[in-house]
């Protein structure tokens, strides 16, 4: 192992004894392996660790092994105590479009079914609820669909449905749409007039 340090890079080992990366302090250099220098860092918990410079200077490494190894072992455990109706579950997207469909004027499909006067019912407000009522995975290639696009999307009126009977559904649903553009262009003409 070559131990020869040019001057070039004592000035560089001496600018990096004391500096702090995360929770890491340089406190001294420790050798050369295959051009790199590796420094001895000292971890706020007291724990030891060898690192090398460049690691350091990116913020790759930022604690001691010990105190990786808890908080990998802290977020693992927090992951597995998660609910399982959350983000990542299969039916958290069909959910989310659904509701924000009806509540969220800024969604794009807003037009179609909030401003329509279609509502999600408060069961459904809950995700846990949702998943209760519509199972916990949805059958192959289905969407949610309601029965009658004239009701609320509820346990009682909606179910998953394959593409060519959502269509069908969606031609009924057109007819209210056309009413709903009309009855706007005429408050908007009555607005104008008065």
């Amino acid at each position: 192992m070559d131990t020869k340090i040019s001057t070039r890079s004592t000035h560089t080992i001496e600018s990096m004894i004391g500096r702090e990366f995360g929770e890491l302090t340089v406190v001294s250099f420790a050798y050369i392996k295959n051009g790199v220098r590796h420094y001895l860092c000292k971890c706020d918990c007291g724990g030891d660790r060898i690192c090398a410079g460049a690691e350091l200077r990116r913020h790759k490494v930022v604690r001691c092994m010990a105190c990786y190894k808890a908080k990998k072992q802290l977020k693992k455990e927090s992951y597995t105590n998660r609910s399982k109706y959350s983000f990542g579950h299969r039916l958290y997207a069909d959910w989310n479009v659904v509701r924000r469909q009806c509540i969220d004027p800024m969604h794009h499909g807003y037009q179609y079914y909030g401003a329509l006067g279609v509502k999600l019912c408060d069961r459904w407000r809950s995700f846990e609820n949702f998943c209760q009522d519509m199972g916990e995975e949805k059958p192959f290639n289905t969407y949610l669909t309601r029965i009658d696009t004239t009701k609320e999307f509820c346990k009682e009126n909606c179910k998953w449905a394959r593409l060519e009977e959502t269509e069908r559904y969606m031609r009924r649903n057109e007819k209210a749409r056309k009413q709903y553009h009309e009855r706007k262009e005429k408050k908007k003409l009555d607005d104008f007039f008065e």
